[in-house]
């Protein structure tokens, strides 16, 4: 390329132009490196006197907030979900063992019938056993009244 193609403003001129293209993204470059190294500086800044440490505790501070937050919803969930568990163990449970239960019941109520009976049994046990030896007793004086008619006869 001449000298003289870069002096000529001629539209054809295609050098000149990605020369000017090329101007343009190194200046669009370099204000972007300018924000940064602004951006980096006021970080400098704030680290040195210390309102970057303080920003920071802050930051730490909500973090910590919010995992504790998590760490009781957490918690609340747990708990609720051990209570539905147990209610659904014990309904579980109820369900096995209410056939069983009923026969318990069942067995209970007969067998303070059979208790009863026995006790009923007792006492006719003894009031017969009672009537027996009235018996035996009159039994015995009837054959005193009759030994001594007999002996009174045979005299």
């Amino acid at each position: 390329m001449s000298i003289k193609g870069l002096f000529n403003h001629n539209e054809k001129n295609d050098e000149m132009n990605k020369l000017i293209k090329r101007v343009k993204t190194l200046e669009m470059k370099t204000n972007s490196l300018d924000v940064y190294m602004k951006r980096l500086a006021k970080f400098e800044n704030e680290w040195r006197t210390g309102t970057f440490s303080t920003k920071q505790s802050t930051v730490d501070k909500e973090v910590s907030r919010k995992t504790d937050k998590m760490l009781a919803l957490k918690r609340e969930e747990t708990t609720a979900l051990q209570k539905r568990l147990y209610s659904q163990l014990s309904r579980y449970i109820l369900q096995l063992l209410g056939p069983i239960q009923q026969e318990i019941d069942q067995l209970a109520e007969r067998t303070a019938a059979l208790e009863e009976n026995f006790s009923l049994t007792e006492k006719l046990l003894l009031e017969n056993q009672q009537q027996i030896i009235q018996c035996k007793e009159e039994i015995d004086k009837l054959k005193k009244r009759i030994n001594q008619q007999l002996l009174v006869i045979n005299m």
